[in-house]
């Protein structure tokens, strides 16, 4: 590894020259290999601010009341084309290519999360493009723990838009770095990241990017209820994997192997980076660390997972998240939804040792447990009528077998 962190560091030339003298012998190593490199360097720039050079001196940063200015001016002229269809009531956060804000939809008063591009992103044709289609790959999916999208469009200015539900709650990410989760909690993330995938997978689309900042947990029914965001890099099956550049996306930390090669990115690319994502769960840190991106890549490639201790998880768990990180993608789980009816056999028999609520079969056969989701247990007035409703039958069942044993003894 120390060998290939050398190379990553070395001149533009050096790394020319040593890739040449290895496609001699090996051209298919080679080429993953400048693949790694192509990664690390775009790793390497997302550190450079756009327009500067990564030599450049640093830029002086703006005061805060020019910079809060340019903010409140965004916002005002924002409000203003939107004003006919949504009310802008708080700032969620901003970034480097956008703003979110927590909206109001004026039709009927549902609260929505309202995400746009900055004008300088605007002026990005790769980044304008990969809002507009995580717009039209969230239209594509309807479910539960996939990111709900309820409208998106250009405003007169030429303002992008996208408009969410609005989520509470905290990252996948955030939640494991207070600690390692157990298996019960483990096999629900992966079953409700699993159902989501799958109907993804049906539409013919491949998110490319799951990863703890992707995996969102919300509080519902007293269980993590969890979303998939962030379709951005997502792309239908029949399309090809690279740019026009041979780009290579995805996050490292969660990449698959074929994802580090530049291959193209099938469904089971997804499933394996699903893996990476419970084994984190599960020890709460990441499967492989590195120096560099690059470094991680090559363990993707063929470092061995570390194994997960047995005194502490579940061993048919771990079957499954080993399967899912199988080098080949053949070797992996046949679909999602064989993953999430996998991961629900393990949770519900996990929540039954445990003594909690055991998974439901919700409509259509698909396997729910307790999260707020369709088959779950109802909450509020709901629950309190359902329970009534029990107690009555249980007490008038009492009441017969009494009745029955009573003429039994005459």
């Amino acid at each position: 590894m120390a060998a290939f962190d050398a190379l990553a560091e070395a001149p533009q030339a050096v790394q020319a020259a040593e890739l040449q003298a290895l496609a001699a012998t090996d051209p298919v190593v080679a080429a993953a290999l400048a693949k790694m490199l192509a990664v690390d360097e775009q790793a390497s720039a997302l550190d450079t601010p756009v327009g500067r050079s990564p030599d450049a001196a640093p830029a002086p940063p703006p005061s805060a009341s020019i910079a809060q200015r340019t903010d409140a001016a965004a916002d005002a002229r924002l409000q203003a084309a939107l004003a006919d269809r949504y009310r802008l009531d708080a700032v969620l956060g901003r970034g480097g290519m956008g703003a979110v804000y927590r909206a109001t939809a004026l039709a009927d008063g549902r609260p929505v999360a309202l995400k746009v591009l900055h004008a300088e992103a605007r002026r990005d044709p790769e980044a304008t493009r990969r809002f507009a289609r995580e717009a039209r790959l969230l239209g594509r999916i309807t479910h539960p723990h996939v990111l709900g999208l309820l409208d998106s469009g250009t405003t007169a200015t030429g303002v992008h838009y996208v408009v969410t539900e609005v989520l509470h709650g905290v990252p996948l990410a955030t939640a494991i770095a207070e600690g390692a989760f157990d298996g019960l909690r483990t096999a629900r993330v992966i079953r409700q990241a699993a159902e989501g995938l799958a109907v993804a997978h049906a539409q013919g689309i491949v998110h490319r990017d799951i990863k703890p900042d992707n995996l969102f947990l919300e509080w519902a029914g007293g269980r993590d209820h969890l979303k998939i965001l962030d379709f951005g890099i997502a792309w239908f099956a029949e399309a090809s994997v690279q740019t026009a550049d041979g780009a290579v996306f995805g996050t490292p930390a969660c990449m698959s192997p074929e994802q580090a090669r530049g291959a193209a990115a099938g469904p089971a690319s997804d499933l394996y980076s699903l893996g990476v994502v419970a084994w984190s769960c599960l020890t709460g840190r990441p499967l492989f660390e590195g120096n560099t991106p690059l470094a991680v890549l090559m363990q993707h490639l063929s470092a061995a997972p570390p194994p997960l201790d047995p005194a502490v998880v579940d061993g048919e768990l771990a079957a499954l998240v080993g399967q899912l990180l199988a080098k080949a993608p053949e070797a992996r789980p046949a679909s999602a939804q064989a993953v999430a009816e996998r991961a629900a056999r393990i949770e519900a028999r996990l929540a039954a040792e445990r003594g909690a609520p055991a998974a439901v079969v919700g409509p259509g056969g698909t396997v729910w447990a307790d999260d707020g989701a369709p088959g779950a247990a109802p909450t509020g007035a709901a629950a309190g009528r359902t329970g009534w409703w029990l107690r009555g039958a249980v007490a008038l069942g009492i009441a017969a077998l009494a009745a029955l044993a009573f003429t039994l003894a005459r």
